[in-house]
């Protein structure tokens, strides 16, 4: 649901709450009191309320219209998208991975986990062929996680210290909400691997997009363990399946430092480039002090 600009009953620029319906139908008409309406949203959530009469003929325009642009004025439907536009910009341009060491209860409700992946289903993807997938870890299954990873510590370090091993249980304990990450390419496919891998990269950035949107913060990490066959196959993975990483979110106990962000001549060149100049290397410029 969100804020738009509707014409009332009256004929007045109003700020209303809509929704975006699939489907929506009047129940029951009442001679004095209004109507039943019931809609289905876009998830398929079903949902029925009573409606004034005056109001009925309100939000009666709005459902018609399926709350898309063509129920609202044009003018203040270009302001409240650019408005829109801009925040959702502004949380783009601020997001950064926060630790899980700097993250605390509550993680996000089932629904928002539900948003995250269907975040992540809305990734440029040829061929729709979703070459990855998530596996959560609920609360009640982390204290056997835990002994999974302090198992892999141990195959890929025998003499590692039982503070080692004990920071190897924490990295499955601590964030409030954690998912593996998986890319599952399908080999079968026509379409190149790399550009599968890409999708997944896409689909990644954005759950951890959204996440951040919704105000967690979120990282991922991934590290040796992620290469571990015994580790990837007790999680369930099979053959042409990577451990792409391990997902942590949850609500910002300590908002982590401001991130350094790269100017856009980083990444950007123009072709045909007719310059004798090397391009600069940015991480190289800034990390060397001799620079």
């Amino acid at each position: 649901m969100h804020d738009t600009t509707v014409h009332s009953v009256s004929g007045q620029l109003e700020r209303r709450l809509v929704t975006p319906v699939q489907e929506w139908r009047i129940e029951h008409e009442m001679d004095s009191d209004g109507l039943v309406i019931s809609i289905v949203s876009e998830r398929g959530e079903y949902h029925s309320f009573l409606i004034g009469l005056l109001d009925a003929q309100d939000i009666g325009e709005v459902l018609r219209t399926k709350g898309l642009p063509g129920s609202v004025h044009d003018e203040a439907w270009r302001l409240d998208t650019n408005e829109t536009a801009g925040n959702a910009l502004d949380a783009l341009l601020s997001r950064r991975s926060v630790s899980p060491k700097r993250l605390q209860a509550p993680g996000p409700t089932r629904g928002e986990l539900e948003t995250l992946l269907q975040a992540g289903l809305r990734a440029p993807d040829h061929g729709r062929l979703h070459p990855w997938r998530i596996i959560e870890f609920p609360a009640g299954c982390r204290e056997h996680l835990a002994q999974v990873f302090e198992a892999e510590k141990l195959r890929r370090d025998p003499l590692s210290s039982s503070r080692d091993r004990q920071l190897a249980r924490e990295h499955a304990l601590r964030a409030p909400a954690l998912l593996a990450f998986v890319v599952c390419p399908r080999t079968r496919s026509k379409v190149p691997m790399r550009e599968q891998w890409l999708c997944a990269g896409a689909a990644l950035g954005n759950i951890l997009n959204a996440a951040h949107q919704m105000g967690y913060g979120a990282i991922m990490l991934s590290g040796e363990r992620c290469f571990d066959p015994i580790f990837m196959r007790t999680l369930g993975l099979v053959q042409d399946e990577f451990l792409a990483g391990f997902i942590s979110i949850g609500s910002i106990k300590t908002p982590a430092p401001a991130a350094e962000t790269a100017p856009p001549s980083a990444v950007w060149s123009i072709w045909p480039d007719f310059t004798d100049e090397p391009r600069q290397d940015w991480h190289r410029a800034t990390l060397d002090p001799r620079a």
